[in-house]
C-alpha cells in the first residue's frame, strides 16, 4: 500500500497550533470533518469475497488464487514488512499464481525467502489457504485498496492463523536457549499483580536475556504500525516465526518448524513484560550491581518494553488512547493510513473517508479526533480550561480519557474499558449528542447494607459468585431491604435474577451481570447504597458512590447499547456523572459504579458539553 506521494502529518503539532494555522476553531473543524463518516458496513463491502491463494504439494511453487467467499474457508494471514532488512535477500520471481477464473499465471511480487517460510508454515500448521496483502489486494485499484484498508481487521479477526514473519535471527544455540526459557516463564513470574525474578536468575543471566530481547524487538515488524493493528486484532491466534541462525539447530519448546524458533505472540508478549518490569523492579540484584552498568540496562530494559508490553499487564488507561499514541511512535509510508489501522484496531463502526479529506488538506490530527469522538469514546469535559489543546493529539486523547476514574472491581478491567463507550454520536456546537437515560440520586435517599447478617465467602465461592452473581444471597437479601420502602427497585431487582436464574438474556444483561457482581461486593463491605430516579420520577437503578458522594445530589447519564443490534464492533455501556446546568448538560465527569437495572426501551437524546 505504498506510494510514493508525501502526505502531511501533523500527528506532532499542538491542537492549538493546527487551530491557528487553520484559521478556525475547534468545534468548526470536528463539525466539517464529521461529513465524511462512513459507517462500517461499507467499508466491510471488500471483505465478502477476497482473494486468497492455495498452497498445493503436487505444485509447491504455483499457488491458484481462489475467492473466499464470507472468510468461510480456513486460512492463515501472513503479517510481514513489505521492505527487505539487512538480514534477508530481495529476490523474487521463485513463485507463482494461477487465477481460477482467467488460467492466467503471473509471478509473485514478494521475495522468494517470505514465500518459501510461509509455506513451511502452512505444511507443519496443516492449512492450506493463505491471505498476503501485497498479492491478495490489487496494488493497481486505489479504490479496492482503500476499501481493503477498512476491512484488515476483519481478515486477521477471522483468520484461523496469522504468522508474522521477523527477520531477526537467533545467533548462537545459547540464544535460542535463553529465549525458551525465558518464554517458558522460568526467569520470572506474576502474583498478586506484581512481576518478579525467580530465585535462580543471576545478574549475568539476566543482562543476557535483556540483550536478547532488544535485539529481536529492533526487527522492523515491531516498528510498523500496519503490523501493530494485524498484531493486536489477531491475538491468540498469530504465532511468531524468528529464522535460526548457521549451525543453530532447534531444542525443546522451540517449535517444530525446521529452521525456526515458533512462538505465540500473545506468550510471548506476556512472558517478556513480566520479565523486563521484574527486573525493573529487582532492588536486590540492582544493590549489588555498579550504577553506571544498571542506568545502561534499565534503559535497554525500557525502551524493551515501550515495544513488546503487553496491554493488560502494565496499563490501566483505556486501550484506545495508547493505541493511538503506538501507531503514532511507529512507522508508516502514509500517515493518513493511521486512520483505518487506528479504526481497525479499537473496532469502531464509524470510519472516515481519508482520502476525501486528504484531498480537502484536512488536518490528520483533527481527523483522528473527530473518528474518536464518533465512535462514543468517552473524554472529560472543558478541553481548554484544562489545557488539553496545547497538547498534541495523542497526548490529549491520553490526557482527557477516564484512566483515573473508579471503574467496578473486575479482574478483566481492559477488556471492560474497551466496551465504556457511547453509541450512536452526533457532534454539535454545544458538545456530542447520544441517547440514554437521565437519573437523579436524591441527597436523603441511601441504602444503609452494613446492618446485613450474612456469611463471609470463600474463594472458591467468589469465582462462582463473580460468573453468576444472581444467585448470591447478597442480592436476595437487598431485595427484601428494598421492598420496605422502594418497592419499584425491587422488583426490577427480582426480575433481574429471576430471569437469569431462568437462563434468559437480553440487551444489556452482561453488562447488569458485571455490574451485579461490584453490587454484591459492595453489600459485603457494608457500603451505602444510593437510589437513581429517572426524571418522571420512577426509580430504577442501584449506584454505589464513592465516601464523598453519599450525601449531596448527583445526576447520572447512562447508556447501553448491543453492537450485534445496532451493526457495531463491541457492546457499549456508560454510567457516568454530569452537571446539570442551565445552557445544558456537562460531562462526562466521573465514571459511577452501580447496578442499572436496564429494562427500559426507550432513551432519550442528549447533548453532553464534552469539548
Amino acid at each position: 500500500m505504498a506510494t510514493n506521494v508525501r502526505e502531511p502529518d501533523d500527528r506532532q503539532t499542538t491542537i492549538s497550533r493546527i487551530l491557528h494555522q487553520r484559521n478556525s476553531n475547534l468545534v468548526s473543524e470536528l463539525l466539517d470533518i464529521q461529513n465524511y463518516a462512513m459507517n462500517v458496513g461499507k467499508a466491510h463491502k471488500w471483505v465478502q469475497n477476497p482473494l486468497c491463494l492455495r498452497f498445493r504439494r503436487s505444485s509447491p511453487r504455483t499457488f491458484q488464487g481462489v475467492r473466499n467467499r464470507n472468510l468461510e474457508q480456513r486460512f492463515v494471514a501472513l503479517s510481514w514488512t513489505w521492505d527487505p532488512s539487512t538480514h534477508e535477500s530481495d529476490k523474487v520471481g521463485n513463485y507463482w499464481v494461477e487465477h481460477s477464473h482467467t488460467g492466467e499465471v503471473v509471478g509473485v511480487k514478494v521475495r522468494n525467502c517470505i514465500i518459501d517460510r510461509a509455506t513451511k508454515y502452512l505444511l507443519f500448521t496443516g492449512f492450506d489457504i493463505f491471505w498476503i496483502d501485497r498479492i491478495c489486494i490489487n496494488q493497481d485499484d486505489q479504490e479496492e485498496k482503500q476499501e481493503a484498508m477498512n476491512s484488515m481487521d476483519l481478515i486477521y479477526k477471522h483468520a484461523n492463523k496469522s504468522v508474522a514473519l521477523l527477520s531477526t535471527p537467533i545467533r548462537s544455540q545459547s540464544e535460542l536457549c535463553i529465549l525458551v526459557r525465558l518464554v517458558s516463564g522460568e526467569f520470572a513470574f506474576s502474583t498478586g499483580g506484581h512481576c518478579k525474578l525467580s530465585q535462580s536468575v543471576s545478574w549475568t543471566t539476566m543482562k543476557k536475556a535483556m540483550q536478547v530481547l532488544r535485539r529481536i524487538t529492533k526487527d522492523s515488524w515491531w516498528t510498523r504500525a500496519w503490523t501493530l493493528q494485524e498484531e493486536y486484532v489477531a491475538g491468540v491466534k498469530m504465532d511468531i516465526l524468528l529464522p535460526l541462525g548457521p549451525g543453530v539447530g532447534s531444542i525443546p519448546g522451540s517449535g517444530d518448524i525446521p529452521g525456526e524458533y515458533c512462538v505465540s505472540a500473545t506468550h510471548f508478549r506476556t512472558q517478556a513484560t513480566i520479565f523486563l518490569e521484574a527486573c525493573l523492579g529487582c532492588t536486590n540484584i540492582l544493590k549489588q550491581q555498579a550504577n553506571r552498568s544498571w542506568t545502561r540496562y534499565k534503559t535497554l530494559c525500557l525502551k524493551t518494553r515501550n515495544v513488546v508490553a503487553k496491554y493488560n499487564i502494565i496499563l490501566a488507561e483505556p486501550m484506545s488512547a495508547r493505541i493511538h499514541a503506538d501507531v503514532g511512535r511507529r512507522n508508516i509510508t502514509r500517515p493518513w493510513d493511521s486512520l483505518a489501522i487506528i479504526a481497525n484496531s479499537c473496532g469502531y463502526g464509524v470510519r472516515l473517508d481519508g482520502k476525501a479529506l486528504l484531498q480537502r488538506k484536512q488536518s490528520l490530527s483533527l481527523s483522528l479526533l473527530t473518528q474518536y469522538l464518533l465512535n462514543g469514546e468517552i473524554t472529560c469535559s472543558d478541553w481548554h480550561a484544562k489545557g488539553f489543546l496545547d497538547f498534541s493529539v495523542d497526548r490529549l486523547l491520553q490526557k482527557a480519557t477516564l484512566a483515573s476514574w473508579k471503574l467496578p472491581d473486575i479482574s478483566r478491567q481492559l477488556t471492560f474499558l474497551k466496551h465504556c463507550r457511547f453509541g450512536p454520536v452526533e457532534i454539535y456546537e454545544s458538545g456530542v449528542r447520544t441517547s440514554g437515560l437521565l437519573w437523579e440520586l436524591k441527597s436523603d435517599d441511601r441504602i444503609r447494607t452494613s446492618t446485613f447478617d450474612l456469611p463471609k465467602v470463600d474463594e472458591i465461592t467468589r469465582m462462582h459468585l463473580q460468573k453468576s452473581p444472581w444467585k448470591s444471597m447478597e442480592l436476595y437479601a437487598l431485595t427484601l431491604q428494598l421492598q420496605r420502602n422502594h418497592h419499584e427497585v425491587a422488583l426490577r431487582l427480582e426480575r433481574y435474577i429471576q430471569g437469569r436464574r431462568s437462563g434468559h438474556t437480553w440487551t444489556g444483561s452482561g453488562y447488569m451481570d458485571l455490574m451485579a457482581w461490584d453490587l454484591i461486593q459492595a453489600v459485603q463491605q457494608g457500603y451505602v447504597l444510593r437510589i437513581g430516579y429517572l426524571k418522571n420520577t420512577r426509580a430504577g437503578s442501584i449506584f454505589i458512590p464513592e465516601l464523598k458522594d453519599i450525601w449531596r445530589p448527583m445526576h447520572v447519564f447512562s447508556t447501553w447499547y448491543s453492537g450485534q443490534m445496532h451493526e457495531y464492533q463491541l457492546d457499549k455501556y456508560v454510567s457516568t456523572e454530569v452537571s446539570i446546568k442551565a445552557d445544558g448538560v456537562l460531562g462526562p465527569l466521573k465514571w459511577v459504579r452501580g447496578l442499572l437495572l436496564l429494562h427500559e426501551t426507550v432513551m432519550y437524546s442528549i447533548t453532553l458539553k464534552s469539548f
